[in-house]
């Protein structure tokens, strides 16, 4: 079952108003911290964590953020096939997107290879305001797609990224203080610590989600 139908409109940003009307009516959000966007089959016409769903629920927590931390004119946010845009009078950001934590058994050799990890809480929004050389998504498969070593490298590049805010507002933003708080990274590599992580940053997203999409 997929919360959000089929695109109709010629545009993303046309038909954006018709699957927020369909998540906010749709989804209960008591255990959608466990909602698996693979298994249930989430509309996407690439990468799940690029579907209508992901990105709506980012563009309205972000946005959210934004908005609640700047004196200045309110943030909307508009997503597309494969980016999520959110901009104000005078600030545009660009945003791809990015699963932090790959259960493959190619890069964690102790699951099965029927182990997935296609859920909210495991979806992160990624800078991508200017042009690199490589997108920061094939940065991360560089890396084996480890998290610890992401977040570093992003906070270490982060004036690459043109984004007219901090890298703290980012991870608080994009909800990964598990990963870097005050200043100091912490590493999560148990596959039980991931797992842990990915229910618990779940959950509060599907907590500020029921209270945004009342």
């Amino acid at each position: 079952m997929s919360y959000c139908s089929i695109k109709k409109k010629r545009l993303w940003k046309q038909q954006q108003e018709i699957w927020i009307n369909e998540i906010t009516n749709k989804v209960s959000w008591d255990n959608f911290y466990q909602y698996n966007f693979c298994e249930n089959d989430e509309y996407t016409i690439s990468d799940f964590e690029q579907s209508p769903l992901s990105q709506i629920i980012w563009g309205e927590i972000m946005t959210n953020y934004l908005n609640q931390n700047n004196n200045v004119s309110l943030y909307k946010y508009y997503i597309n096939r494969y980016y999520l845009i959110i901009e104000n009078d005078d600030n545009s950001y660009r945003f791809l997107f990015d699963v932090m934590n790959n259960l493959k058994p190619r890069y964690f050799t102790e699951l099965t290879e029927n182990e997935d990890y296609h859920f909210i809480g495991n979806f992160t929004p990624i800078p991508a305001n200017n042009n690199l050389k490589r997108s920061l998504q094939f940065v991360h498969k560089n890396l084996n797609e480890d998290w610890n070593k992401m977040i570093i490298c992003i906070k270490e590049r982060w004036h690459e990224f043109g984004m007219n805010f901090s890298f703290d507002d980012y991870i608080k933003m994009t909800l990964q203080e598990d990963y870097y708080h005050d200043g100091i990274f912490k590493s999560i590599s148990e596959i039980d610590d991931i797992k842990m992580f990915i229910q618990k940053r779940g959950k509060i997203i599907q907590e500020k989600c029921k209270k945004l999409f009342k």
